[in-house]
């Protein structure tokens, strides 16, 4: 696991591209994906947005705030969060088979990076769970690659 602790300032720039997301949405009258139901939606891209931040960091690449259809960070990564730090990186079966997927958890100033795993590889039958309200398959943590310092994807 990596800790990636960030400024106050540093906090509010990510969470500002949280903010436009969710304006955008609201504009485009944009709806959630594969059933999610955030009771807080502007705290859901909020915290998204700060996760995507946290990667970028992380692998030492510039964060754009995000674009709708683009990869989260960089060319190819993609972020999955949770504020749960025992939490699982969710997937879903139309995200891409050959990206990275990198789980960050954690709330305030400092996010958890975790781990990876590719699309193709945590897409198991056996992770695969529709007693959730949102059916996804919930990759454990043990089953990532860990996350180490200076690593790049």
């Amino acid at each position: 696991m990596v800790q990636i602790e960030f400024t106050p300032s540093e906090l509010e720039h990510a969470a500002f591209g949280g903010f436009r997301r969710r304006l955008d949405a609201i504009q485009r009258n944009g709806q959630p994906r594969y059933g999610l139901q955030a009771d807080d939606p502007w705290g859901f891209d909020i915290n998204s947005a700060i996760a995507e931040a946290a990667v970028a960091r992380w692998l030492n690449l510039y964060w754009s705030t995000g674009r709708i259809g683009a990869p989260d960070v960089g060319t190819s990564v993609e972020v999955r969060s949770t504020h749960r730090l025992d939490g699982c990186l969710l997937l879903h079966p139309p995200d891409r088979d050959d990206a990275p997927y990198v789980l960050v958890t954690g709330t305030g100033l400092t996010r958890n990076i975790i781990g990876w795993i590719t699309g193709r590889h945590g897409k198991q039958q056996k992770w695969w769970r529709t007693d959730t309200g949102r059916p996804a398959f919930f990759v454990p943590q043990s089953a990532l690659h860990p996350a180490v310092s200076g690593e790049s994807q």
